[in-house]
């Protein structure tokens, strides 16, 4: 008892010497809520868009709906096939990351400060019109389902994924894995469902770090993402 008091004692004399940078937070209109971290050290931006929720959304029998649901949007977006997207993408030599975790989905794009208005315009492309093409849909999933197969031919990395399974249970969101079956479950109807639910602007945060104005860094959100639709938060 002593013990754990003492770690306590620590871990809150620990979180208190934190010092988050200088930054400012603020709402726009249709509920989006934008963290704004300005660095002038290096001509560099990173915006990250949390979406809440993650995997812990998928329903019970299609895990891995949430991790497909984040591969997809850069894979054709606001009028571009996969192949411009990736292009004006390298053009701009931006790097682009998107992954479900248990309680998100993270898109990070970063890109030259001089790039923000068109770097902007792809997120906000990927966000508000994927086009979930359909043999883009069916790539995706033969591949995670191709994924979900190689991790059995593995023991020591079929042990550490399925730990989960087995520590959570079924009828726990984290104990649901995906796999060949649930994945084969999934529809494109049921990624456009998805990302409509969990992409609404109240559902999301947008962190952006880096070398930019904040005022004009939230003017160039506000003119991409402040047309997504408002949606419902995931609680």
């Amino acid at each position: 008892m002593i013990w754990g008091f003492g770690l306590l004692c620590w871990a809150l004399s620990a979180a208190a010497q934190v010092k988050l940078p200088p930054h400012e937070t603020v709402t726009l209109p249709n509920g989006l809520r934008v963290i704004l971290a300005p660095n002038h050290e290096v001509p560099l931006v990173a915006l990250r868009v949390l979406a809440r929720g993650g995997a812990e959304m998928d329903p019970p029998e299609q895990a891995g709906l949430s991790d497909v649901t984040a591969e997809l949007p850069q894979h054709g977006a606001g009028g571009r096939s996969a192949q411009e997207f990736a292009a004006q993408l390298d053009a701009l030599g931006a790097d682009w990351q998107a992954a479900a975790t248990p309680q998100a989905i993270e898109m990070e794009l970063e890109f030259l400060a001089r790039d923000t208005a068109a770097a902007l315009g792809l997120l906000g492309d990927a966000l508000g019109k994927p086009t979930f093409a359909e043999a883009e849909v069916k790539k995706a999933l033969a591949e995670s389902i191709d994924a979900a197969k190689s991790v059995k031919d593995d023991a020591g990395e079929a042990s550490h994924y399925y730990a989960k399974a087995m520590m959570f249970g079924p009828a726990h969101p984290y104990g649901r894995l995906p796999d060949e079956r649930s994945l084969a479950r999934i529809t494109r109807d049921d990624i456009v469902r998805f990302h409509r639910q969990a992409f609404g602007a109240r559902n999301l945060i947008a962190v952006a770090a880096g070398d930019f104005v904040p005022a004009a860094m939230r003017a160039e959100i506000e003119k991409t993402l402040g047309a997504l639709p408002a949606g419902e938060a995931h609680t």
